[in-house]
Order: structure tokens, then C-alpha cells, then sequence
């Protein structure tokens, strides 16, 4: 449990992990095991229930596990994970994608292109159970690892792998071997693999924005290759910091009022536990916009971005309003990017209209 008393669960690759040695047991042992205990990243020894574990031959068997991400909403909590060892020749260790497990199809991502989307982290864990169990000398011996995950492609369509280029079905990931309820570290390597993805690709144009309403107003506005549209939540300055990383020419934010409200005031991490919307600040930008006085009162003592809009979009005034914001928040990104790439800020109302840009040397 967190200390919000969230229960923590475990990766798609430590479950993967936890097949492997099951079957790897099975087939040294001769018949099927119950339960097995596996070796996190960090060092935590723990132990898997098996959901299924069926020795096919002398030389191959499968186990499956159950996936608990704990009580984070992740799209894989209750999927099977089912890995099956083959021993065969030739020598050393080899994985393959099965059902529901994707394949790399694009550059950019830590795996090259044709490679089953297994990651680094959990091909180490796998690879130091089966050593566990049968040995290191993979000059002599050889052994494929198969991952399937039975529903798999149908969960893809609710993340964004095919943007990434993984197609096929899910990734199996994990770093740490546990899954942190509403990770943000999680959320910041999602952003960081679509920025390197998209420059891989040849992207030179970034969109952000940070969520799915947003992106689908960006993709109006914009024809690029979807890989240049990355949602990055509440993380626009981790985002920026991975866009000076890859360096693209230009980068465009887009966003509601709130969210851009925030930027535009110089909060580039957006959640509302790091700071409400300054209404104060809207003021000020309402008074430099020549809106009247009782309105820009009225502005400062308001709870919702959505009515400070509404009333603004009433007055002659509203377009001055909404371009001074945009170029506030063109200038807080701008400062982010350190000149490292072009910046504008698109302001979008909640029909997808285009309120303000915000542009370099407007």
C-alpha cells in the first residue's frame, strides 16, 4: 500500500518472468508446478501463483499468470500472460512474439525494428530465471521464450502502441518490476518513447497537448504523421525538457482553457495538486486587454476557467484577451525551450475552435 492506500501490483514482464521459470521448472522437473518464486530488479524476492502450467514435451512447456497491476488502471489488470520455453537448438536465448504480444515495426524505441516488443528489463529478468533454473552455459544450450497474451491485440487498441509502432498487440514492460498506482513516472517514459519515436520517424513538427479532446482539435489544424501528436498529460515541462533532448524544429501546444490558462500563467506542470488556475493572473491579462474593470473584478474572484471564458467571449474585447494569453503562453513554453526549437501556443474553446496562436515574434 502507498500512503494513499493504493495497492501496488506487478509488470506485464514480471508476470512474464514468473511463466518462464514456471515452465523452465516443469520441464527439469518433469511435471508441472504450483507456484514460483522470482527475483525483482530492485532485489524483492517474490512469489507468483500459476494460473496454468502444462509441460508439452521434455523440452517445452507453458505456464500462464494472471496480471494484478494492484489498484492502478492499467489495461492489462487481469489479463493472462502465458510464456512458453521451448528447448531447442541453436544455441543461446531467443524470444518470440506470440498471440496479443506486438512486434516493432518503427525505429526510435529501445528494441530495433522486427524484434518482439519485449522489453530490455524484462528480457534480463527472464533471462536471470531461466539461468536459475537451467544454467548460463548458452553456448551449449539453446531456448526460445514465447509471450502471448491471449486478448492482447484487442487491449492494444486502448494504448497508444500503434502509434509507437507496435503492431500486433501489447508490449511487455517493466522496469522496476512493480506497478506504482497512477505512476506519473510511467506517464513520463510513455511521453519520452512518442518523442523519440516521432524524431526517429522523421517528425520535425511536434504537437502537444494534454489529452485526447485537445489532440483531436491539434489534429485539424495540423497534417503530420500521427506519430507527431504526443499527448503528455500534466508533464509539459518534462515534455519540453525530451523535445530539447531530440531537438525537432518546431513545436505546437494546444489546449483548453484551463490547462492553457495554467501555461500561460508559467505552470508547466498542470495537475491541480501543483496549483489552481490564477485567476488573478487572467485579470491582469483582461485589464491589458482593455476588458472593464468590474468584469476583470468579477475574473479575480472566480472558480472556473470555463465561465471566465464565457463571460470574456460577451465583450468587443474577447479577441485581444484570448491573443494576449496565447502569447503568454507562447513565452512560457518559448522560456522552456531554451531557443532550441520554434514554439507556438494554440488556444482552442471547447468545440475545437481556435481562439488565439500564440507565435515566435508575435
Amino acid at each position: 500500500m502507498d500512503k494513499q492506500g493504493l495497492r501496488s501490483g506487478y509488470t506485464t514482464g514480471s508476470c512474464a518472468t514468473a511463466g518462464a521459470k514456471g515452465a523452465a521448472m516443469a520441464i527439469l522437473h518433469g511435471h508441472p508446478v504450483d507456484a514460483v518464486d522470482i527475483t525483482l530488479p530492485r532485489g524483492q524476492l517474490v512469489r507468483f501463483a500459476l494460473h496454468s502450467c502444462v509441460r508439452h514435451s521434455e523440452m517445452a512447456a507453458e505456464c500462464s499468470v494472471i496480471k494484478d497491476a494492484g489498484d492502478d488502471p492499467d489495461v492489462t489488470h487481469g489479463a493472462e500472460i502465458v510464456t512458453r520455453v521451448d528447448l531447442e537448438p541453436p544455441p543461446g536465448l531467443r524470444y518470440r512474439a506470440g498471440t496479443g504480444v506486438g512486434t516493432v515495426t518503427k525505429p526510435g524505441l529501445e528494441l530495433p525494428v522486427g524484434e518482439p516488443a519485449i522489453n530490455p528489463m524484462p528480457r534480463r529478468m527472464i533471462r536471470q530465471a531461466l539461468e536459475e533454473i537451467l544454467g548460463d552455459a548458452w553456448d551449449r544450450v539453446g531456448a526460445t521464450v514465447t509471450v502471448s497474451i491471449p486478448n492482447g491485440e484487442t487491449l492494444a487498441k486502448e494504448t497508444l502502441n500503434g502509434r509507437l509502432g507496435i503492431v500486433g498487440g501489447l508490449s511487455i514492460l517493466g522496469t522496476t518490476g512493480i506497478v506504482v498506482p497512477y505512476s506519473h513516472s510511467a506517464f513520463k517514459v510513455s511521453i519520452l518513447k512518442a518523442v523519440r519515436v516521432a524524431r526517429a520517424n522523421g517528425c520535425t513538427h511536434l504537437v502537444l497537448t494534454p489529452g485526447g479532446k485537445s489532440e483531436a482539435f491539434a489534429q485539424r489544424v495540423f497534417d503530420l504523421p500521427e506519430e507527431s501528436f504526443i499527448e503528455v498529460g500534466d508533464f509539459i515541462a518534462q515534455a519540453m525538457a525530451y523535445c530539447k533532448r531530440y531537438r525537432p524544429s518546431r513545436v505546437s501546444f494546444g489546449a483548453l482553457p484551463a490547462k492553457f490558462s495554467k501555461v500561460a500563467a508559467g505552470q508547466l506542470e498542470t495537475h491541480s495538486r501543483d496549483g489552481e488556475v490564477d485567476f488573478r493572473f487572467l485579470a491582469e491579462v483582461g485589464a491589458m486587454a482593455g476588458l472593464p474593470p468590474m468584469l476583470c473584478d468579477k475574473i479575480r474572484t472566480a472558480t472556473l476557467a470555463r465561465e471566465v471564458f464565457g463571460w470574456v467571449k460577451q465583450e468587443p474585447q474577447a479577441t485581444a484577451f484570448f491573443q494576449r494569453l496565447s502569447q503568454a503562453a507562447q513565452r512560457s513554453l518559448a522560456g522552456a525551450a531554451e531557443g532550441a526549437f520554434a514554439v507556438e501556443a494554440i488556444l482552442f474553446d471547447f468545440d475545437g475552435r481556435i481562439l488565439a496562436r500564440g507565435r515566435d515574434g508575435a
